[in-house]
């Protein structure tokens, strides 16, 4: 099934969670739920997912 994944449907979800994470992240770091370091270490890794899939699309 995940060789029918078109990689523009993966840059789009990928996308999406980026966004999500941006939104979410600083409320959880004020809530003690995830340090800072680690919350903006996770939205830099998915921000090069993102980046990586939109080069190796060509986009």
């Amino acid at each position: 099934m995940t060789d029918e994944i078109d990689v523009k449907e993966l840059i789009i979800e990928a996308q999406r969670e980026l966004d999500m994470r941006r939104r979410l992240y600083p409320k959880w770091v004020r809530a003690g739920k995830i340090k800072d370091r680690d919350a903006q270490r996770r939205i830099d890794l998915m921000q090069g997912i993102v980046r990586r899939l939109t080069r190796t699309a060509g986009m």
